[in-house]
């Protein structure tokens, strides 16, 4: 198994290329075609909170949607930037239910 470190946000993050490689066309399939840094690591300039949730989803494949529309608006936001569609499309779904419930 193939351990990969990521710092992101400065918090760092170990998991196995197996979990980052578990949905095709992802940012981290390109991401890992990329050499690492010489400590072997990975830097990506996002939101941490934010990724450790989407590591857990790529996991596991749940994520919560949260109820506040700013964070799901964060939320789609990093999903979109890891190309993550399903996550995407659950944001939007909650959006969507949202807007329902105030017309």
């Amino acid at each position: 198994m193939n351990i990969i470190i990521i710092n992101t946000g400065g918090q760092v993050f170990q998991t196995n290329e197996t979990t980052l490689s578990a949905i095709p066309d992802t940012y981290f399939i390109d991401m890992l075609k990329t050499k690492p840094y010489a400590d072997g690591s990975y830097f990506i300039d996002r939101n941490k909170a934010i990724f450790e949730e989407i590591l857990d989803f790529l996991r596991d494949g749940s994520i919560y949607i949260p109820e506040d529309t700013r964070d799901i608006l964060k939320l789609k936001q990093e999903a979109l930037f890891y190309k993550l569609h399903t996550i995407v499309q659950q944001c939007d779904q909650a959006l969507q239910a949202k807007q329902n419930v105030i017309l």
